[in-house]
């Protein structure tokens, strides 16, 4: 998966959120529980070279 794609937010190309940036939101929120740092770990595994 590509997770550079933008997710569409409605507010314009220069606003637009990655899924990376809305997962450390939720996260430093307290949001989303295990489950946000379980999808961020994965997107950290596949983004490393």
């Amino acid at each position: 998966m590509n997770n550079s794609n933008p997710i569409d937010t409605g507010a314009g190309p220069d606003t637009a959120l990655t899924e990376r940036d809305v997962l450390i939101t939720r996260i430093i929120d307290g949001e989303g529980g295990g489950a946000a740092w379980e999808r961020f770990a994965a997107i950290a595994g596949s983004d490393a070279s």
